[in-house]
């Protein structure tokens, strides 16, 4: 902060806990010096600079806390995408395909126009777009919609979504950073560390509470000096029990100067603002909610209402047998074995990947 020249928050702590703690080491070695003699103990205060740092870092370990929750959110998306990838070719200059034999590669040495090999069950590598094969994709965890989309030969494929019943190939687009889920996690990170309005003056509130409070605190010791050793307080500081307390005119003012420097420390106005944007952006990332920085959830406070447009974002998103209803008399008894008729059924039909089949068995 010093060499900088931009005295904040950090700075008012660290002078506040110092000024307390030295003044508590010179009382404890002048009650030592002058042990056994009729000399009045003063009274250390290494309390005040103990809880003081005892609560900065009850702070900073929260802020670790919620830093560390956010990082679990991101590091879960960077898990949507597999390890490997299983290559089968790849598209040369002119446009052409060259096969070759099938082999599994590490996600990191996929190139644009490499040719995968999806099979059914697998994650999309990466994005690209469908070479040959028709299937059914799950891109819930992107779009919210539950139901899988149709792909066929030219669609586009999305990195970490899943494919569910049919192998297909794709040629690979995007690597790397320029995938879509990579700029997904880029923009979580990038919430996490832009600031809210309301955090920004608070930087600006710090870089001039500080050197106020150090002139106040100076101001006070001053004026505290002043009045103890004039006469004007003569007649009231006879009263005042300070004395028995091991305090003179001088070391009284110096306490209150010391307080004044302790009691401003604005732990709530550094602290309060940062970890509030982190919790809030971290949980709803975790909850399939992106915020795109500390602004957008400083303005949610005066939203009054809110449209959704996606399946599976006020529901679950997943199909489930409620009922069981007979619509002929000659089908009479139990439910239960109604149900096992109709998954027996239902085994044979669709090869397993339409959705409504596959909550039937």
């Amino acid at each position: 902060s010093l060499r900088s020249g931009k005295l904040g928050m950090s700075f008012l702590v660290a002078m506040g806990t110092t000024a307390a703690y030295f003044y508590s080491v010179s009382v404890v070695v002048y009650n030592a010096i002058n042990l056994g003699s009729d000399r009045p103990r003063l009274m250390q205060s290494f309390e005040s600079s103990s809880l003081l740092i005892s609560f900065i870092l009850l702070g900073k370990y929260l802020e670790a806390i919620a830093k560390s929750r956010t990082s679990k959110a991101v590091s879960a998306l960077a898990e949507m995408t597999p390890d490997s990838a299983t290559l089968i070719g790849t598209i040369n200059a002119e446009g052409k395909a060259n096969p070759m034999t099938e082999r599994i590669i590490s996600l990191t040495r996929l190139q644009r126009g490499d040719i995968l090999l999806i099979r059914p069950g697998e994650k999309v590598p990466t994005d690209g777009t469908v070479k040959s094969g028709t299937t059914s994709i799950d891109e819930s965890m992107l779009t919210g919609e539950s139901l899988p989309a149709s792909k066929g030969e030219g669609s586009k494929l999305i990195g970490g979504t899943i494919n569910i019943n049919g192998a297909v190939q794709m040629i690979v687009e995007e690597v790397g950073e320029d995938t879509a889920l990579a700029q997904v996690i880029r923009l979580v990170e990038t919430a996490q560390s832009s600031k809210a309005a309301i955090q920004e003056v608070a930087d600006r509130i710090a870089a001039v509470f500080t050197p106020v409070v150090i002139a106040i605190s100076a101001t006070t010791y001053l004026v505290w000096a002043l009045l103890l050793n004039s006469r004007i307080l003569d007649g009231i500081k006879e009263d005042w029990p300070y004395h028995e307390q091991g305090f003179n005119d001088w070391t009284l003012p110096l306490l209150f100067s010391i307080s004044v420097l302790v009691i401003a420390c604005p732990c709530a106005l550094g602290l309060a603002t940062p970890t509030a944007v982190m919790v809030g952006t971290g949980l709803g990332a975790r909850l399939g909610i992106l915020i795109r920085g500390g602004e957008p959830l400083e303005l949610a406070k005066d939203v009054t209402c809110v449209v959704f447009d996606k399946t599976g974002t006020l529901t679950r998103g997943e199909m489930a047998v409620n009922d069981v209803l007979l619509l002929s008399d000659r089908m009479t008894g139990d439910s239960k074995v109604v149900g096992e008729i109709g998954v027996s059924v239902e085994k044979a039909s669709c090869c397993g990947g339409d959705p409504t089949s596959q909550k039937v068995k």
